[in-house]
């Protein structure tokens, strides 16, 4: 495998920028699994842009994980649904993985996913501590410059052609609890000049989420916001604690990186943290993908296996548009 690198677009950007791990530069990019008590990959070095037909991507390993199917994760669902009725939290996201046996070219993905998702953070990371994953995520942890922050109440899941019928109240609710843990959260923690926009539709691609805008002040470091932010119940539930217990029944695999966070970290200028949803980790005979969805006790375990197909589609319909493959992507 290659030297360390990482090479990301950031939302509204059309090119591609590059990090090895050098001794000198003033970049600092750093790649964080969902779990709080496994440590982050960290790079430095001198960013640059890249032409994507430059790079060199060299995978390696096998996929050793078998997809979660539609019975297991709808068990899981009717299971969930159970305890939050019985007050155990008032949501948990339960994920899936899915895994596809093929010849990956994430060269052109990368390119994909650029065009088709022009808001979104799109990424490719390889190490020999990470493995490669590769990514395209709507969702901001944090960015901002100095004391001024932004996050995002992001939750909520349709198709864009359902855009002329009003959101549900699953929907609805599954946001507004993601809303008012991070108002509450940030005020305990000393955030100041807290502004929330109403709820709105952001569109990705062929799906549509709700999402809250919030912009704050804060004097801590950008370490410290993260990880106070983290992980938000947009990607695990609340209350956080009684969520995170809840996990390992309902979840057969490692989520690893997804649902962690990623992205530049500079206390001095400019920082954007993305949360690591839409992605994958390659290998050299195939790849494996995450989704998720959020669980209340409204939740309907045949919707909610649904909703994870929409946001599987919206990754694998990149790839085999790109690599011009012939026949649907099978599950393995």
């Amino acid at each position: 495998m290659n030297s360390p690198f990482i090479v990301w677009s950031y939302p509204g950007e059309t090119h591609f920028n590059i990090l090895h791990e050098v001794s000198e530069g003033d970049t600092h990019f750093v790649f964080a699994p969902f779990h709080k008590n496994k440590h982050p990959f960290n790079i430095r070095g001198a960013a640059t842009t890249i032409e994507l037909d430059d790079l060199a991507i060299q995978l390696s390993g096998k996929n050793p994980q078998s997809s979660t199917s539609e019975v297991a994760y709808e068990n899981a669902i009717n299971r969930a649904v159970d305890q939050l009725k019985n007050h155990h939290a008032d949501k948990v996201v339960v994920s899936a993985i899915t895994s596809y046996k093929f010849v990956p070219q994430p060269i052109l993905w990368l390119k994909g996913f650029r065009e088709q998702y022009p808001q979104a953070f799109i990424y490719l990371i390889q190490s020999e501590e990470t493995g490669t994953w590769l990514g395209a995520t709507p969702e901001r942890l944090v960015s901002g410059d100095q004391n001024e922050f932004k996050t995002i109440s992001l939750a909520g899941t349709r198709k864009s052609e359902d855009d002329t019928i009003p959101w549900g109240q699953k929907e609805a609710l599954e946001q507004s609890i993601v809303t008012d843990y991070l108002r509450n959260l940030l005020i305990q923690n000393g955030a100041e000049n807290i502004r929330i926009s109403r709820a709105q539709t952001l569109s990705y691609g062929t799906l549509q989420h709700l999402a809250s805008d919030i912009s704050f002040q804060s004097d801590k470091k950008v370490e410290d916001i993260a990880n106070m932010l983290h992980p938000t119940p947009a990607v695990c539930g609340t209350p956080l604690e009684k969520a995170l217990e809840m996990l390992p029944s309902l979840e057969e695999h490692e989520r690893k990186f997804y649902t962690g966070y990623l992205g530049t970290l500079d206390n001095k200028g400019k920082t954007a943290l993305f949360v690591n949803l839409r992605c994958m980790e390659l290998f050299e005979d195939g790849i494996c993908c995450y989704t998720g969805c959020g669980i209340t006790e409204d939740s309907i375990a045949e919707d909610e296996w649904h909703e994870t197909r929409l946001k599987l589609r919206s990754m694998v319909s990149i790839i085999e548009k790109m690599q011009n493959l012939s026949d649907i992507l099978i599950p393995c």
